[in-house]
């Protein structure tokens, strides 16, 4: 079954891209071709999805969103001539709610008198590493802008920080972004805005891309993602099969492979018992308890997979739990610290590579010499 399967794949792939159009470029990819890669629901943006029959046929396109779900049928199984056809694409569901904001691709099936044939995105594409191209700048403190350049259409992290300290920031955070040129605004500072990473001698920033499944469209605004109603079992084998065919491909990045709501940083509040309310900095004369607490939206995922929390002073690790749960509270030793200010950094990193990090400044008093 699953080599047949494969066969109708393979077949349609080969009969499109040898199909001819005159307003599809003859290297025009198989499959659906979107005539935008980004749309705005809000500004009433819709998308032209473009595809090739060798011969009529009755065509089914459904979007799937990044984690495979089917989430709404673009054409059900319409009638469609040789050449080349078009449909319209308005991000929105069968029942006319806006799909949430997000990356989509395009499944097309046409059945004809040869037979049925489907064009598979998710099992032919996506998820290979992207090489980051820069100029002279990964990021232009001048203009504070990180500028680079992509190769195809991918899902892009950046992640800002101290060489040897914690990443303080998270600019891009798996950002779905076309190929080509890019200069993106970002203020050079820490998550809390207290630390000018920028103007730091240890600055670093890490680029990580992979790419989208061929012809993927994202929309940039809408509701939040929830939950799948796609039936469980179904969509378990169909991540297995396209997990399987997109490590068969090779150089895999290991984020394509996880959940999209389970790749990005987690979030979480840090606080003070011993904070009394004041702006400016926390004061302290002894070990300082701070509490980490996860939001809620980032709880649950949070609880299925192991954790750790990461304690910074000036950069410097200070200490490590390598079991985190929530809340949870460290004591921040300041023993040693000279008098005055100092940055306190808590990290909470998964083992699959997701992290964020909250800083507090805290101002040490050593306590008056005895005469």
């Amino acid at each position: 079954m699953i080599h047949s399967r494969w066969r109708r794949v393979l077949w349609l792939a080969l009969a499109l891209s040898g199909a001819g159009a005159a307003s599809l470029p003859a290297d025009a990819p198989a499959g659906v071709v979107p005539d935008r890669f980004a749309m705005s629901l809000g500004a009433g943006d819709k998308v032209n999805l473009r595809f090739v029959l060798q011969e009529p046929a009755s065509v089914r396109i459904t979007a799937h969103d990044a984690d495979h779900a089917p989430v709404c049928t673009v054409l059900a199984d319409s009638p469609r001539p040789a050449g080349e056809n078009a449909v319209t694409f308005d991000g929105r569901a069968s029942d006319g709610s806006q799909l949430p904001r997000g990356v989509y691709y395009f499944v097309l099936r046409a059945e004809s008198r040869s037979g049925v044939m489907e064009h598979d995105p998710g099992a032919l594409s996506g998820g290979e590493s992207v090489p980051v191209e820069f100029g002279e700048y990964g990021y232009n403190r001048a203009a504070r802008r990180l500028e680079f350049r992509l190769a195809k259409d991918a899902a892009v992290r950046v992640r800002a920080g101290i060489h040897g300290g914690p990443l303080l920031a998270t600019p891009l955070d798996w950002q779905p972004t076309a190929a080509g040129p890019h200069s993106i605004p970002w203020d050079g500072k820490d998550e809390d805005g207290l630390v000018d990473l920028a103007a730091h001698p240890k600055f670093s920033l890490v680029f990580q891309a992979f790419a989208l499944p061929a012809g993927s469209v994202t929309i940039t605004d809408g509701p939040q993602p929830q939950p799948t109603t796609a039936k469980a079992s179904e969509l378990l084998q169909r991540r297995a099969a396209l997990r399987k065919a997109a490590l068969a491909r090779g150089r895999i990045d290991p984020q394509y492979l996880s959940r999209a709501g389970y790749r990005t940083s987690p979030r979480f509040t840090l606080t003070s018992s011993s904070a009394k309310g004041e702006a400016g900095p926390l004061e302290a004369t002894g070990a300082v308890p701070l509490t980490v607490k996860l939001d809620e939206s980032s709880l649950q995922r949070m609880l299925e997979q192991r954790f750790e929390i990461v304690t910074f002073v000036d950069f410097q690790r200070v200490a490590e739990e390598e079991q985190g749960y929530s809340p949870y509270t460290v004591e921040v030793p300041m023993a040693g610290l000279s008098e005055g200010e100092h940055v306190v950094s808590v990290s909470v990193v998964t083992l699959t590579d997701q992290s964020a990090t909250k800083s507090i400044r805290v101002n040490v008093k050593l306590p008056a010499r005895a005469p």
